[in-house]
């Protein structure tokens, strides 16, 4: 599965030319123009291999779903396409079409993969309008083309038709800039969390830990407060335990040879729930570790005083010392620290009432 870009294109021509494999199944991750499609088609001439080039597809996949109800554009990385990749003074007209057209592409691809076609609305003026824009295009131009499947089935009159809502970052910028204490975003914010993978340093090593929606716990406890998710795990973790206690408990009676009619049905039972034991005490673990180290990093760093502060100045409640004298105290954290936090406090801080 490959971007279809004019590097790939290239990479796959040397590939044909090197007769590398027998055959070639081509998949695109989002539609291939027709000029990179003839670039291809060229160079396998050329080198006399197009017989070796079996199939191509467009598979519509450049999007990449985090959460049953939440998705991400995957085709680009967060310097080439983002907030401050279309906002920063410095941007050039090429960019900030690449970062438009890699958004487009993905929430193309994903009403496709839904098997979808939407009534699309945006506010006017900035850059949501331009992506519904060619994105309106984009499903028109799909329906139009008599080689083309996407969306034939879906009638333009349905009343089912699903809303998709575009809106511009500038209308909620508040809300990037603030520091919840739940457990997703404390993972996000110190452990760098990313496409549902962070890194935890656990007795001096680094381990990555994936926390996608198959985890329960994670499913059940991400939104929830930090303490909240730390008597969360005690629970959950006293729950294995009492379950392994079991296990000890009926491995005895079989031992004993006494009683033991009376618990085959629950050895039984217990034998088949083994591996879901096993999986969930490898998750209360993984937890485990990473609620230590989020500990350890609240302490070391004084978070729970900054989300303090934080909270109060939002609330506009008094605070007790001042937010200058707050970050001038040695224990508070770093320079680095220091610097981010007058950054996303001290606007809200002294902005008029």
């Amino acid at each position: 599965f490959v971007m279809p870009t004019k590097e790939n294109i290239e990479y796959i021509s040397q590939d044909c030319k090197n007769q590398m494999y027998e055959k070639f199944y081509i998949n695109f991750i989002t539609a291939v123009s027709r000029q990179l499609l003839e670039d291809l088609a060229q160079a396998t001439i050329e080198s006399d291999t197009v017989a070796r080039v079996e199939k191509i597809f467009d598979q519509y996949l450049s999007f990449c779903m985090l959460e049953q109800n939440l998705f991400t554009v995957s085709a680009y990385d967060a310097q080439t396409c983002s907030y401050y990749a279309l906002n920063r003074p410095d941007a050039k007209d090429a960019d900030i079409e690449k970062c438009i057209n890699a958004i487009t592409d993905s929430v193309f691809s994903l009403f496709v993969t839904l098997r979808e076609l939407p009534v699309i609305r945006c506010p006017k003026g900035n850059a949501a309008e331009i992506v519904a824009e060619k994105l309106e295009k984009k499903m028109r131009d799909a329906r139009r083309d008599p080689k083309s499947e996407l969306f034939k089935d879906q009638a333009i009159t349905s009343f089912q038709r699903p809303l998709l809502i575009l809106l511009d970052r500038n209308m909620d910028i508040c809300s990037t800039l603030h520091h919840t204490w739940t457990y997703q975003a404390l993972i996000h914010d110190l452990f760098n969390l990313y496409l549902n993978r962070c890194k935890v340093e656990v007795e001096e090593k680094v381990k990555n830990y994936d926390l996608g929606p198959d985890d329960q716990f994670w499913s059940k406890n991400k939104g929830k407060p930090f303490p909240e998710v730390a008597d969360a795990v005690h629970v959950e973790l006293e729950a294995c335990r009492a379950a392994e206690q079991e296990i000890k408990r009926l491995k005895d009676v079989m031992g004993g040879g006494e009683g033991v009619e009376n618990a085959n049905d629950q050895i039984a039972s217990t034998v088949s729930s083994l591996p879901e034991l096993m999986e969930r005490k490898k998750r209360v673990d993984m937890h485990i570790n990473i609620a230590t180290a989020l500990s350890d990093c609240i302490r070391a760093r004084n978070l729970d005083k900054f989300f303090e502060v934080e909270e109060k100045i939002m609330t506009k409640t008094t605070l007790e010392e001042s937010v200058l004298d707050t970050l001038k105290e040695p224990e508070r954290g770093n320079s680095r620290g220091q610097t981010e936090t007058v950054h996303y406090l001290l606007p809200e801080y002294h902005r008029p009432s």
